[in-house]
């Protein structure tokens, strides 16, 4: 049996990752696409503890997604031959498995049979014939994708996992999460509650005080599993929201081209920027026909396509080159693009708003 994925648009981190791939089998996917990811977080911990930038959307995991079912099940209460027949039979009964495995064991990984690595794998078929999972990840060509895995080397790689690390929207360090598809839940776009949190975003509020508007549970619903995972790892008072978060990337940028310091590559938040920009480009096409003026909207939305959209695509791209042809010193470019998108982008979503 195989549970079919779509091609994630998201490919900053594997929670959101996996959320996108298996929420694309549903009808209203594109409508919830449009109504989530819209704020922006820098976790500052990070950045004071290990010179790391960690700048991701602010949208919920699988558990905030409406049309996904989500249940937990410790992994204490399976060993050996247990997980084998567990995760056949989930996955007969429709169910996708998040959990964490030692990618020592994973084919297709950077650390394949060199070193040991916890990471979380999303787990989404198998072949009767051939004795092989289907798992979803992270590979060495730095993108996801599928690869098959020899049943008695997965097991070996869930039982040799290291689960002494909190993820915050992975898969919990005890358990194992699974998620299914509900078709008969449906899912609208409130147009009011997209101005507002476009709005929010703009001027850099906490969208974490208000969930529930990016849930979209009209009957007010609130799922608190999510902000008491995050808050598990990220102190509350050491995020920063919104626009703000490219202040902190650019000063991230001169800091390290000052200091020399040791840093960790900022390539997913570089990722996390681009997927939001695209993100916000499809949610103001949508939104030109809710406008006043709309041409206005058209022109601010191709400007926003070809300004905004265009340099973030276009700063990922050098780091990547940077990467692949030996790291430099000087990052006075990332900086002073940076702020540019900044100005930028706050003109033209200040004024795309003024016309709804």
């Amino acid at each position: 049996m195989f549970l079919p994925l779509g091609t994630p648009m998201m490919r900053s981190d594997a929670a959101r990752a996996f959320a996108d791939a298996i929420a694309s089998n549903h009808r209203d996917y594109k409508k919830w696409m449009l109504s989530s990811h819209i704020g922006l977080r820098a976790a500052m911990d990070l950045l004071y503890q290990n010179n790391e930038i960690n700048i991701r959307t602010v949208s919920p995991d699988v558990y905030g997604i409406p049309f996904l079912q989500c249940s937990k099940l410790s992994r204490s209460v399976l060993t050996g031959g247990a997980w084998e027949s567990f995760l056949i039979c989930a996955l007969e009964n429709g169910y996708y498995l998040i959990l964490n495995c030692d990618e020592f064991y994973i084919p297709e990984r950077w650390c394949t049979k060199i070193s040991h690595h916890t990471h979380s794998e999303l787990i989404h078929g198998f072949d009767n014939e051939k004795r092989t999972f289907s798992v979803f990840g992270f590979s060495e060509k730095k993108q996801f994708e599928t690869v098959s895995v020899a049943a008695g080397d997965l097991i070996q790689s869930i039982e040799s996992s290291v689960n002494d690390s909190q993820k915050p929207f992975d898969a919990d360090e005890n358990c194992v999460l699974c998620v299914c598809v509900d078709p008969n839940r449906r899912y609208e776009i409130n147009v009011s509650r997209l101005k507002k949190c476009i709005a929010q975003y703009l001027h850099s509020k906490n969208l974490l005080d208000d969930l529930w508007i990016y849930f979209g549970c009209e009957e007010g619903e609130y799922n608190a599993s999510w902000a008491d995972k995050y808050f598990r790892v990220y102190s509350r008072e050491n995020i920063l929201y919104g626009i703000t978060c490219f202040d902190v990337f650019a000063d991230w940028f001169d800091k390290n081209t000052v200091d020399n310091s040791v840093y960790y590559s900022p390539v997913n938040s570089l990722y996390s920027l681009l997927e939001h920009k695209s993100l916000m480009y499809d949610r103001l096409f949508f939104l030109n026909e809710y406008g006043s003026e709309r041409n206005k909207a058209k022109l601010l939305t191709d400007r926003y396509r070809s300004e905004i959209l265009g340099k973030c695509r276009l700063l990922l791209n050098l780091w990547l080159k940077y990467e692949l042809n030996g790291r430099v010193k000087d990052f006075s470019t990332f900086s002073r693009y940076l702020m540019e998108i900044k100005t930028d982008e706050a003109d033209i979503l200040d004024a795309f708003l003024q016309l709804l």
